[in-house]
């Protein structure tokens, strides 16, 4: 046999031609329909994939601690504490917040299951928040095995280790993985619910099928706005059956699998909103995420997203390489998924616009992108190689060195990010001085008023780190009326921050101490016992 154009094989003279192989529409890598085998050994020991996990997952546990006052500290501590109550009400339809007193706390949330389950951990081995940025990392483990079984699809063995690198490495996923928070458990559901519903479109069977449904409603369920995928499905889909094939018997079942149980839970959800008057904003009101029309048409929106992907996903040299993987890499199905997963997340972001333009608000809503980048880009080193075989080893360096070079020089300053302690100090110093049922008023570093929706002022960092419960007093309602509200609810402590004193009325501070005793001044902060009236 004799070579001609790359990864032709030309008969010898007086050899018999065959006919080229037909390749079907298949999202499984084949040698026969343009994947050459890169850079040249058709397998690699599973050693190597579990190797490169191992080591990203360790690079993630430097200065990781239980205190929780890193990264996201009102989210993780909102999850820890949704955890601990879980501990003496174990009940995972009924999660209980400690900001609501003195009513029981329950609250409209998603599907609690990540801190329920830390909560099992709780009764094993005792409390320690630890143990459930533990289970992000366990999570993100399994999350990684099965990106490399969806690149595994459509490169070579070596090609899709280096996408899973790109991947494990993902600012993105190496930020939120650390943290204590449902997120990296959704995204996992939400790469199980892609990767097996392409085995399903392959092989027809209904093991691939039911697996795929049952990761979509638990994606679902853990994070609603991960319901963006049913578009990607529907698209690759439609691909392969055509529009009649979405109102097949099997597909009936995945969509009342993935969709009936998370209706059924946000109604119930709802339903505590309106009972208790405590939501996350999920579904029935509160801090909503959508954006309006006028978010839409905001000029600036596109760029502001852009910028965040860029920076957060895989750094500017990644991007480029997944745009060129997007435009030159060629595989059955390559571009229809990446086109339909690129596109899908642009109209995601487009409705939940208030969030996703604004990295201080939103970034984890960008965490979805970790996955399509990291697969793009994988795809565009494969063609680079491709196209510059004199070049192959050393450009195939160079690139993997400034892509993970960055990658790396993020992960090194989220590790090393420092902690704050504001939060923790005055929670401690509360617990020293009041009694386990004691309300208490802790003013918040939110708002409660914004222009464009409503808030919910969440700050559950004292409560968390003080063991107490109470309510918040929002930093644009230190006000006359503000306080009288707040002490309405019968506390006896008062938490005040001398920086956020700055939304405050003339009247306000002149009040507080008319009104309470100061007892402890620490750094930051003032702890205030309420002045009974007789």
């Amino acid at each position: 046999m004799r070579r001609g154009a790359p990864g032709a094989v030309l008969p010898e003279p007086g050899e018999a031609q065959t006919s080229p192989p037909v390749c079907e529409v298949k999202f499984m890598a084949s040698d026969a329909c343009g994947n050459s085998e890169w850079p040249g050994r058709r397998s690699i020991p599973r050693l190597y994939v579990l190797a490169i996990i191992v080591a990203a997952m360790l690079l993630r546990l430097p200065f990781m601690r239980g205190d929780l006052t890193d990264h996201d500290t009102w989210r993780q501590t909102d999850t820890a504490t949704i955890a601990r109550n879980f501990v003496a009400d174990g009940n995972i339809l009924w999660p209980r917040v400690n900001w609501a007193a003195p009513g029981p706390g329950y609250v409209e949330a998603e599907f609690q299951l990540v801190p329920y389950a830390a909560s099992l951990v709780y009764r094993l081995f005792g409390e320690n928040a630890l143990f459930g940025r533990l289970l992000s990392l366990v999570m993100t483990c399994l999350t990684c095995l099965t990106f490399h079984r969806l690149a595994h699809r459509f490169f070579d063995p070596w090609a899709a280790l280096v996408a899973l690198t790109f991947f494990a490495m993902s600012p993105l996923l190496f930020r939120y993985s650390r943290d204590f928070i449902p997120d990296p458990t959704m995204l996992c559901f939400y790469l199980v619910a892609l990767e097996r519903f392409l085995a399903y479109l392959d092989d027809r069977g209904w093991t691939s099928l039911i697996a795929s449904a049952a990761a979509m409603g638990l994606a679902i369920l853990v994070k609603p706005t991960s319901i963006h995928l049913g578009l990607v499905l529907a698209i690759v889909a439609v691909a392969r059956m055509g529009w009649g094939g979405l109102l097949r018997p099997q597909l009936l079942v995945f969509a009342a699998i993935s969709l009936l149980p998370p209706f059924a839970y946000y109604l119930h959800a709802a339903e505590i909103h309106f009972a208790y008057g405590n939501t996350f904003g999920v579904i029935s009101g509160g801090d909503s995420k959508f954006g309006k029309l006028s978010d839409c048409l905001d000029p600036l929106l596109v760029p502001r997203l852009l910028r965040i992907d860029i920076q957060w996903a895989a750094g500017p040299v990644g991007w480029l390489l997944a745009l060129a993987g997007l435009i030159a890499y060629r595989s059955e199905g390559w571009r229809l998924l990446g086109c339909s997963w690129v596109g899908t997340l642009l109209i995601y972001y487009l409705i939940v616009a208030r969030y996703a333009g604004n990295e201080q608000l939103g970034l984890h809503y960008h965490l979805f992108a970790a996955a399509p980048i990291a697969l793009l880009a994988g795809g565009g080193l494969v063609a680079l190689v491709e196209r510059c075989r004199r070049i192959r080893f050393a450009g195939l360096v160079v690139v993997m060195a400034l892509v993970l070079g960055y990658e790396g020089l993020a992960a090194g300053l989220i590790v090393t990010k420092k902690p704050h302690r504001l939060f923790r100090e005055a929670g401690a110093k509360l617990a020293e001085l009041s009694s386990q049922d004691d309300i208490v008023l802790v003013l918040s570093e939110d708002v409660a008023g914004r222009p464009e929706a409503p808030n919910n002022f969440e700050q559950p960092d004292v409560f968390f780190h003080a063991r107490r419960r109470g309510r918040l007093l929002p930093r644009d309602r230190q006000t006359h009326e503000g306080l009288e509200q707040g002490l309405s609810y019968g506390p006896r402590w008062y938490v005040n921050f001398d920086r956020f004193n700055d939304r405050a009325e003339p009247t306000f501070l002149p009040e507080i101490r008319r009104r309470m005793r100061e007892v402890f001044v620490g750094d930051g902060f003032e702890i205030f016992a309420v002045i009974r009236s007789r």
